[in-house]
């Protein structure tokens, strides 16, 4: 009998529960953070709103899951929650600038609310003004994420 490939699951298991974990706790931080902002906090003049929007990058999701998901940015260890997507359903989210950062490779954390499972991307290297089309399966481990180059980088044919 060959028990390497029982072997093998369990330390799978014990990163995706140690990812899910950390996920949780700083969800659980994201309310009080929130909560102390005064209005001071979004009133964003606006030549710095366009300087940071020239600096960001856009996510394009389609969930094909039959949950909700929430995802969250993962760069250098650190979860940054960029938001919820409904159940079978598009939407469009800004990926912050510290995603595309030069030299720094992000991931993508999927976790649809109410189950245990998770989807991490490979890692991805953004550019300013890039896409990131990710694809969520409802078997999460055929979920799929491109990242397309801005216009003025793609190639022409």
């Amino acid at each position: 009998m060959n028990t390497n490939r029982f072997l093998s699951a369990a330390p799978r298991r014990a990163t995706r529960a140690a990812v899910i974990t950390m996920a949780v706790a700083l969800a659980a931080l994201g309310p009080t953070r929130a909560a102390a902002q005064t209005e001071t906090d979004h009133a964003t003049p606006a030549p710095v709103a366009k300087a940071k929007a020239k600096d960001t990058a856009e996510l394009l999701v389609e969930n094909g899951n039959w949950l909700d998901a929430h995802l969250y940015l993962v760069r250098d260890g650190t979860l940054t929650s960029l938001g919820f997507v409904g159940a079978l359903a598009k939407d469009r989210l800004v990926l912050p600038p510290l995603a595309t950062s030069t030299g720094s490779a992000v991931q993508i954390l999927v976790l649809p609310i109410g189950s245990t499972g998770a989807y991490l991307t490979p890692d991805l290297l953004v550019n300013p003004g890039d896409e990131v089309e990710l694809t969520v399966q409802n078997q999460l481990s055929l979920s799929t994420v491109a990242v397309l180059p801005t216009r003025a980088t793609r190639p022409t044919s």
